[in-house]
């Protein structure tokens, strides 16, 4: 009965994570040398566009791995998972990127109403380094007010990350977990 309370208290203090989200974060599905789901957004907003591309990396173990490598100039470059996964506000998602390279990089996702129209996104930004670092970020989902109208409710969420304007990142890894 101890051991119950012990662990009642235990999963009372801590986040509990509903396990990954799948969205070929390893890179390791390709077709027609493109990571299989991963999609360069190409609004016009983000012109001059930056590039993006299917890189090896070749490990410490010789182990061969698959990246991006994402390079900005006068805007960010966004890079998103194509799949909507529904979404409500109060959720919470914690995204970790194993990512190097000169500049910054921003975890989040874009956020869609009921009817699948773009209504915001919510991203964090961190400095990135020459090796190897893991950046994490927790972010809830919120519903949006605009300046005139309704509140818009979220109903389905895009992840993204993005190399920041004038920025060149490499990214091995990418999680998503939903916490519980």
């Amino acid at each position: 009965m101890k051991f119950a309370g012990i662990i009642a208290m235990l999963l009372m203090g801590c986040a509990v994570f509903a396990g990954d989200i799948k969205i070929n974060g390893e890179f390791k599905q390709v077709k027609d040398g493109a990571a299989v789901g991963w999609v360069q957004n190409k609004g016009e907003w983000a012109k001059p566009y930056g590039t993006v591309k299917l890189i090896q990396i070749t490990e410490a173990d010789g182990d061969v791995e698959n990246a991006l490598q994402v390079t900005s100039t006068e805007q960010r470059t966004d890079v998103y998972f194509g799949t909507n996964f529904p979404a409500r506000a109060g959720e919470i998602y914690e995204i970790e990127a194993k990512v190097k390279g000169t500049g910054s990089i921003r975890l989040g996702f874009y956020v869609y109403d009921e009817k699948g129209g773009f209504i915001g996104n919510q991203s964090l930004v961190h400095k990135v380094s020459a090796d190897f670092k893991e950046h994490k970020v927790k972010i809830d989902v919120k519903d949006v007010q605009p300046k005139e109208g309704d509140l818009k409710k979220a109903a389905s969420i895009r992840f993204y990350f993005s190399s920041e304007a004038n920025s060149d990142i490499i990214v091995k890894e990418i999680e998503v977990d939903k916490e519980d």
